[in-house]
């Protein structure tokens, strides 16, 4: 659903698509290694980590995702704030007035979203995006392409 945005960097404006946006987001909810490198656990984690690999994470990705819906979806969902693409190298009379917009997300939204996020289903991300983005009125089109997009949960 780019629209008008859908060649991104056809005036240098810098950014990355909306579903990609919210997937790197959940996927920064995912920490690594706690256990200090020092540590009997931290040791065995870490050599785990080194002989599983690919595995390791998602194994890893699996086993927090009731994690990240709970977080997500307490409290009736959870507010994401949207970062416009940056137009600061778009030459003046290309640029678009585009303010950071905040938006709720709904509880089954971030269930289907994280469940996309684990399946690395980017097409069911880019939908739910594109769902989400036509609650921001007349101009969602200019949100189909972000900066970024982040939350606090």
């Amino acid at each position: 659903m780019a629209g008008r945005w859908m060649e991104l960097g056809r005036y240098n404006a810098q950014g990355m698509g909306g579903g990609d946006a919210l997937g790197y987001g959940i996927e920064r909810m995912v920490t690594g290694l706690q256990s200090s490198p020092h540590s009997e656990r931290g040791i065995a984690a870490r050599l785990r980590y080194l002989t599983a690999d690919v595995a390791y994470w998602d194994l890893r990705r699996r086993n927090v995702a009731a994690d990240l819906k709970r977080r997500l979806t307490s409290r009736g969902g959870t507010r994401i704030e949207i970062n416009p693409v940056d137009q600061t190298r778009v030459e003046g009379r290309h640029q678009r007035d585009l303010a950071t917009r905040r938006l709720s997300v709904r509880p089954r939204v971030w269930d289907a979203a994280v469940d996309a996020w684990l399946a690395d289903d980017a097409e069911a991300l880019d939908r739910i995006w594109d769902d989400l983005i036509t609650d921001l009125g007349s101009d969602y089109d200019a949100y189909s392409n972000v900066s970024s997009v982040g939350w606090a949960a």
